[in-house]
């Protein structure tokens, strides 16, 4: 997988839709590239804290975007250097 294709696959990721073998090839490359372990990371951390709000608690789907769009973002930066 390349730091490219991981972005894409984070955000399904995140919503709990990747294949058995997606989820094997993003844990694999993120085992060898520290920037998209770092990524790998960070949506784990995020992950646990949003399924520790109380149920009635949304987080707005606007949120949500801003996230992914500022991970990608910050992807893109780490590329460059």
């Amino acid at each position: 997988m390349l730091c490219d294709r991981m972005d894409a696959v984070l955000d399904r990721w995140m919503d709990g839709e990747l294949s058995r073998s997606e989820l094997d090839a993003l844990e694999a490359h993120a085992q060898t590239c520290e920037a998209c372990a770092n990524k790998l990371r960070a949506a784990r951390q995020l992950k646990a804290m949003l399924t520790e709000l109380a149920p009635e608690v949304e987080v707005p789907i606007q949120a949500q975007a801003q996230w992914r769009r500022a991970i990608r973002d910050e992807a893109k930066g780490a590329h460059r250097r």
